[in-house]
């Protein structure tokens, strides 16, 4: 399918959204990343789960193919040694409600239920029964190890009852009644075995007294036929390990405790959930923040596969947050990379869960209006997953009775204010807000770490870092001025940044920023084309041609890399080493798809099939098909049971619609 060649203007249109709108989404992926990182390697967070989703949705309205919304966890810490999990650790979708659960059971009715532990997920790999190492979940892919410091928690045993070969995966945590002997150490129990776990001394972790609970096993088939057997010599009556219940209980034979497990059909579940919900008031030792409801049939498991992100056969169901009276002593604005003005509560300390409260975003001025607040008033605020609250209601009123006063300036620029939608806007295009976050968003993908988002503030504010080529011109004499900043740390600094001026044309390119743009589509485009100089001469046609690159991304990339080459000679100019690649293909990189059955085609699935997702996108792409989301310019929907949306949509558009069996016969030739 060719492409007219479209004007500047028309390829803005078509990127959806204006600059405002490409602010935005640079923001959303900024704090995701933020809140990623601090939850899953730091093991603490800013922000209550409904805060985090509510961020995760707007991503996904702006911009819903964005590599961030199929991200599970974050990567590990850059010094940390790093392990490659041999399967994928994935997430959970969420419920929060018995009618959300119930419309996933729809079809079902055999489950089994575990708490779910606000823990540490990690992966414990036995080979024939001796313990080998451990990881964290990092980012699903790849996780710290932590094997050391594993073997100093007496739940882990180095060597199973039985010569099994596994991952044996649960949670790490620590006991409530352990977290009151170290008050004030940490700012609640699962900080506290995060934070132990990666201790560079294991006797500590040893010290800390941590707990393990294990939710999963994962082995290949012929590993659990073998064990069918063996246990089948040992435990008279055991049978066949066909479903999770099962599963679980070879997990306690080997020598692991799992989660406290339950067997039942779609009624009994609130009776389970309930039951977890006020034990946790109390009568519970470790924090737990809902339930975990699996399919229970191992078959069926397989046959609903999973996404990305999370796997079809299970969800978390989560507890209702958890409630607190306080006051408002200030209400203070914050802006943003796009320039938005948001409001934030400082509250009088009051402790939620083990953990001291002491501010709440208030999201932004029709909020505040609509709960009526101000400051002196008595609040009651709410929390979820163990982290900040946010302000449900006022109890009682203080000593405030006019509203309270919206900013008509810039705290940061002190340009007009406009209003947009629900937001105020500073109306500063080039407001020192957006352009910091800018810089910041460059450090975090390029792994800056020894220069954080305070450091690079301070030097923004003195003039001395103003664009990205800056961070590699950085001096130890620019460094010292600043309070804490002695010899060796700025020395240590300008090394680090010196030791990082070879990037990735994917991690470059991310860098920069643009519309669309996440990893896994930068990661793609570098492989076809090789280079900068290729990816800024290739026209709309051939980055479509590319797996995976739509037609905005396309049109993002064609439009925004020549608008950023200054910044782009102005970083080469500093030093900074771009790598280069061969390109995957014939001389310019691009149209390198072999002539094969699927060869120009583009397909998108959805449904339940016979195998997973995975399975169907190799078996595509193999063919020379492409895999994309679905849209009028897709040629084939692969639909299996429960299509969705996405089927309606294809209905819609006149896209051909097809089953498993007529995706075979186009496959013929292959298998010739």
């Amino acid at each position: 399918m060719g492409h007219k060649k479209k004007s500047g203007q028309e390829q803005r249109n078509l990127l959806n959204f204006d600059n405002k709108d490409h602010q935005r989404v640079m923001e959303l992926e900024s704090q995701l990343r933020h809140h990623n990182y601090l939850y899953y390697t730091l093991g603490t967070m800013e922000i209550t789960d409904d805060e985090y989703d509510r961020l995760r949705d707007e991503l996904e309205k702006l911009n819903p193919e964005n590599d961030l919304l199929s991200q599970v966890g974050d990567r590990p810490r850059p010094e940390a040694t790093k392990v490659q999990h041999k399967v994928e650790m994935l997430s959970l979708n969420k419920a929060n409600t018995f009618e959300e659960v119930t419309k996933w059971t729809i079809g079902m009715d055999d489950f089994v239920v575990q708490p779910k532990l606000d823990g540490l997920a990690v992966s414990l790999y036995y080979e024939k029964g001796i313990y080998q190492y451990a990881a964290t979940r990092g980012d699903g892919r790849v996780g710290e190890d932590i094997t050391e410091n594993v073997r100093y928690i007496q739940d882990i045993p180095a060597k199973l009852n039985f010569d099994a070969t596994c991952h044996i995966r649960g949670e790490i945590f620590m006991r409530r009644s352990v977290f009151d002997e170290f008050a004030g150490e940490f700012s609640n129990p699962r900080n506290a075995a995060a934070g132990s776990v990666k201790q560079k001394d294991p006797r500590v972790t040893g010290e800390r007294r941590l707990n393990f609970f294990a939710y999963a096993a994962v082995m290949e088939n012929n590993e659990r036929e073998r064990l069918e057997l063996l246990l089948a010599e040992k435990v008279p009556g055991f049978g066949e390990i066909d479903n999770e219940y099962k599963k679980m209980e070879m997990v306690r034979l080997l020598g692991v405790e799992p989660a406290q497990i339950a067997r039942s059909g779609v009624e009994g579940l609130p009776e389970l959930f309930e039951g977890w919900d006020r034990g946790r008031s109390g009568e519970v030792d470790f924090d737990i923040d809902g339930v975990v409801i699996k399919v229970n049939d191992l078959s069926l498991q397989e046959k609903m596969g999973s996404t990305h992100h999370h796997p079809r056969w299970a969800i978390a169901w989560k507890f209702s947050a958890q409630q607190a009276r306080t006051t408002i002593k200030n209400i203070r604005w914050q802006v943003s990379r796009t320039g938005n003005l948001t409001p934030v509560a400082d509250l009088e300390t009051v402790n939620l869960a083990g953990a001291n409260i002491t501010h709440s975003t208030l999201h932004n001025a029709d909020e505040i209006v609509r709960l009526g607040v101000n400051v002196g008033d008595t609040v009651l605020i709410e929390r979820r997953g163990d982290v900040i609250p946010k302000v449900i209601r006022v109890l009682e009123k203080g000593p405030n009775d006019g509203p309270v006063d919206i900013p008509e300036k810039c705290p940061r620029c002190q340009s007009g204010v406009v209003k947009e939608n629900v937001f105020l806007r500073c109306k500063n295009q080039n407001c020192s807000r957006r352009l910091l976050k800018k810089l910041i968003h460059f450090a975090d993908v390029v792994d800056l770490e020894t220069v954080g988002p305070s450091l690079i503030e301070k030097l923004y504010d003195k003039g001395i870092l103003t664009t990205p080529a800056d961070f590699f011109r950085l001096s130890e004499e620019d460094l010292l001025p600043f309070d804490k900043m002695g010899e060796v740390l700025a020395s240590k600094i300008v090394r680090h940044i010196g030791e990082k001026k070879q990037i990735t044309l994917a991690k470059f390119l991310t860098a920069l920023g643009i519309t669309h743009l996440g990893e896994v589509m930068a990661a793609a485009i570098s492989e076809r084309l090789g280079n900068l100089e290729a990816i800024r001469d290739a026209n709309i046609e051939d980055l479509v041609s590319i797996d995976g690159v739509g037609e905005k991304i396309a049109v993002a990339v064609n439009l925004e890399l020549n608008e950023k080459w200054p910044v782009i000679e102005d970083l080469r100019s500093g030093g900074v080493d771009i790598e280069e690649t061969e390109p995957v293909g014939p001389e310019n990189g691009v149209n390198n798809v072999q002539e094969k059955p699927l060869a120009g085609k583009s397909f998108c699935i959805t449904g339940s099939l016979s195998k997973p997702r995975k399975y169907f996108e190799d078996l595509i792409r193999g063919a020379g098909g492409t895999i994309k989301n679905i849209s009028k310019s897709v040629d084939y929907l692969l639909a299996g049971e429960k299509g969705g949306s996405k089927l309606d949509k294809a209905r819609d558009w006149d896209v051909a619609i097809i089953d498993e069996g007529e995706l075979v016969e186009m496959m013929k030739a292959v298998r010739n």
